[in-house]
């Protein structure tokens, strides 16, 4: 029984920003990995945001925000890196990708003028007011609301009961949609029943979509890989075989390297493919394993947010919210996700080969001017929604 390493790849020039945000995309998906469940999430998403957190970060919790989302040591260069990557995301022509970063802060907390020049300079965000200490469950529709907006009504109460309440003192939203057709599309009248292998014992019968055609094709360290363009090549969809079945090993291997050095040897080949019809959707509160990836003084009473204000105002993270939802079929993809951090007071030419993703599998979205990973998950089932 072999399983899958899927990645959605909208491959734009790497620059070391995304290089870096690549490393983390992998380093979460091997810490989620661990539960042997699907999972779907937007690396790009969260670290975005809490990017965008850690500019009111100083000291020790500055420090680890800045290791374990492998942001750049110089400020201004990681900003400009994430400048260039949302303007390159967010373009007004780019009707198939669209993101949007937030700050909603209680109407009582005056934010600094530093930090709000950074935030719309650079991370291009909006700021609200909000009640949260008087009417906290209508900011929390409030919030959700404008997530469930600005993705189609695809992320739906991302903020659950309970998640704001009198402490709270600021929510930072990021979502993204993402929406492309193949540039080779499958056929439907190809797409037929066959067993999907969910371990070494037991199988199900999925929809599986089939066609024989040129993709960028090749190996790595083992690990057999396929590249399935998007119209325009606006992005590709790279689907992975890890080697001896080992997904863990897999995302380590690669998410060691940088993107194009794993990509750089693959070429074009004739392939004959068969890949599943999957939709799901994952919910994520991703404060336990920021914090066992490195991210701990944030969540406490070591947390140093004082950059926000310009003063102490005993700010730490109290959850961070993530949900997402990914539809692969026949035409192309549809992909969505929003991220919220909850602050409190006291985030040689080949020959041709036969693909068959007929195992468990790992995806993720890079997108292609960039290299910026913008999705990413885990089919251990394709039955599950």
């Amino acid at each position: 029984m072999k399983k899958v390493l899927l990645l959605i790849n909208l491959l734009y020039a790497l620059n070391a920003s995304a290089q870096n945000a690549n490393f983390f995309a992998f380093n979460l998906l091997k810490n989620l990995e661990k539960d042997k469940k699907n999972v779907f999430i937007s690396p790009y998403s969260i670290r975005t945001i809490l990017s965008l957190c850690a500019e009111g970060a100083s000291g020790n919790t500055l420090a680890e925000m800045k290791k374990t989302l492998f942001l750049l040591k110089d400020d201004k260069k990681n900003r400009e890196g994430m400048k260039d990557v949302i303007s390159e995301i967010a373009k007004p022509e780019n009707t198939w990708l669209s993101t949007n970063n937030a700050i909603w802060t209680d109407k009582k907390m005056v934010i600094s003028k530093e930090f709000s020049e950074i935030a719309k300079k650079y991370y291009f965000s909006t700021a609200e007011s909000v009640d949260f200490q008087n009417n906290s469950n209508k900011s929390r529709e409030i919030i959700n609301d404008f997530v469930a907006k600005n993705t189609k009504e695809t992320v739906k109460n991302l903020l659950p009961e309970n998640a704001i309440n009198s402490l709270t003192r600021m929510v930072l939203t990021n979502v993204i949609n993402f929406e492309a057709t193949w540039e080779h599309k499958f056929d439907t009248k190809d797409t037929k029943e066959l067993d999907f292998w969910l371990n070494k014992s037991e199988k199900k019968p999925v929809k599986m979509m089939y066609q024989k055609n040129q993709f960028k094709a090749g190996t790595y360290n083992g690990h057999q890989m396929v590249g399935l363009p998007y119209k325009d090549n606006q992005a590709t969809m790279w689907v992975i075989l890890p080697k001896d079945n080992d997904l863990n090993a897999c995302l380590s291997q690669i998410g060691e390297k940088a993107w194009w050095k794993v990509t750089g040897d693959i070429v074009n080949t004739e392939v004959t493919l068969t890949l599943p019809i999957f939709e799901f959707e994952a919910k994520y509160e991703l404060s336990e394993n920021l914090n066992t990836m490195g991210m701990q003084d944030a969540f406490g009473d070591k947390a140093n947010f004082q950059r926000f204000t310009g003063k102490s105002e005993g700010l730490f993270i109290h959850k961070i919210f993530h949900q997402a939802k990914i539809k692969v079929g026949e035409e192309g993809t549809k992909a969505s996700a929003a991220t919220a951090v909850v602050m409190v007071t006291r985030g040689i030419p080949p020959k041709p080969l036969t693909f068959t993703a007929d195992r468990p599998f790992i995806f993720l979205i890079e997108h292609t001017d960039t290299g910026e990973m913008l999705f990413g998950g885990i089919v251990i089932d394709p039955t599950k929604k």
